[in-house]
């Protein structure tokens, strides 16, 4: 089998599996049961009950949902597919599972509302006027109803848009664990299609003045071009990446690279690929697990001594190997 079919073959089997992904958390999201206080709450109450008890969050239109409508559910206990079923009948919208989202926006297409960002007011639910004042005294609801300026704080789309997390920050655990300051930040470019850029910076300098030398100096920066298998920032991720990092290091074991008896210093620069998953813990942290491997162009002198900066061998060599490895703590900004 030749180079290039063999690899038509993994990105068909790829996409094959990055298809099923999607559908298996729909089904999950269905079968999901919720228990709610009592029957009768408002809309923003219930979708709060269901965000708290199930790990799934509201993609809504303000523009045409009514959060702060009641609602006499049928009863205190049922799946979330039968719950959401309830709060959106007779409203004119529609919902659907996306991956751990559920999206309700408008069942028939309309048009957007004229003028709308002219227009400072809110937008409001008008009720016809009650046949006669012993059927207005029972009237609970208000005449007016706000929506698009409603307190809930669930992500909102504009009319016709779906809005996914655009922009987050991130640390990686492991490389604080190793007291290597790392900071990254993660846009998103598509609704499944992200770009990483980070950077990581050890300055610690251990025992510089003695014969020993021990040190572990370098930063490094990095760029990653994300491909999500359902939506950005949630789920299963492929990632090509490039990176580029300067090194000193002294009196340390690092496996396939140094020898604990001599020091390094120079230069790399390399790229590969990763593989990953986000595990979203609620609204706005999540937690993200990376492997990569890849290849880089190492430049670098070798010094005999730990503390000498004369005789020196001059090295350039390939390095194959694990490029990406983390677990990273991340926060969803917008």
């Amino acid at each position: 089998m030749n180079v290039r079919k063999y690899i038509k073959i993994y990105m068909l089997k790829t996409t094959m599996l990055a298809g099923l992904l999607c559908p298996a958390h729909a089904m999950q999201a269905q079968s999901e049961s919720v228990r709610f206080e009592n029957r009768d709450m408002t809309v923003e109450e219930a979708l709060s009950t269901i965000e708290r008890q199930t790990p799934y969050t509201f993609v809504i239109n303000h523009a045409y949902f009514d959060v702060t409508r009641r609602v006499a559910l049928s009863s205190t206990s049922m799946t979330v597919n039968q719950a959401i079923a309830q709060l959106v009948a007779n409203t004119g919208n529609k919902y659907e599972f996306r991956d751990k989202h559920i999206i309700i926006k408008r069942a028939t297409s309309q048009p957007p509302v004229a003028n709308r960002q002219e227009r400072r007011e809110p937008l409001a639910i008008v009720q016809k006027e009650p046949a006669n004042e012993t059927v207005r005294a029972k009237v609970e609801r208000p005449t007016t109803a706000p929506v698009a300026n409603s307190p809930l704080s669930h992500r909102e789309f504009a009319p016709g848009q779906e809005m996914l997390p655009r922009f987050e920050i991130k640390t990686n655990l492991l490389q604080a664990a190793a007291t290597t300051p790392h900071l990254g930040f993660e846009i998103g470019l598509d609704n499944r299609i992200s770009l990483e850029m980070s950077g990581s910076y050890n300055p610690w300098r251990l025992n510089t003045m003695d014969e020993n030398n021990k040190k572990r100096v370098y930063w490094i920066a990095l760029a990653e071009a994300r491909y999500w298998s359902c939506e950005r920032f949630n789920g299963h991720f492929f990632g090509a990446h490039a990176f580029y990092g300067k090194y000193n290091i002294s009196n340390h074991d690092v496996p396939l690279l140094f020898k604990k008896q001599y020091r390094y210093e120079g230069n790399a620069l390399g790229a590969g690929i990763s593989y990953g998953y986000n595990l979203m813990i609620d609204r706005r942290w999540s937690v993200e697990l990376i492997a990569g491997i890849g290849l880089a162009r190492m430049e670098y002198k070798r010094y005999s001594c730990k503390l000498c900066d004369g005789d020196h061998v001059a090295y350039k060599k390939l390095y194959l190997g694990p490029t990406r490895a983390g677990i990273t703590l991340a926060y969803i900004i917008k």
